[in-house]
């Protein structure tokens, strides 16, 4: 089976630039933005790293696993 390839047009080219600097004024980055607080050793990470704990040992008693 053979592929045909596909070349941009000028006009295609434009559109997607005019896109581009509409939606992505300050580029685009494939990364997360690493803006949010890191709350691991907060009290309120130890809370809910705590709930979370609990709830998952919660699941298991219900379905028979621990305890």
């Amino acid at each position: 089976m053979e592929t045909k390839q596909h070349t941009p047009t000028e006009k295609g080219l434009s559109i997607l630039d005019s896109i581009k600097t509409k939606y992505f004024p300050d580029g685009y980055s494939s990364k997360p933005a690493l803006s949010g607080q890191d709350y691991r050793f907060s009290r309120r990470g130890q809370v809910e790293f705590k709930r979370g704990h609990q709830l998952r040992i919660t699941r298991l008693q219900a379905a028979g696993g621990v305890l």
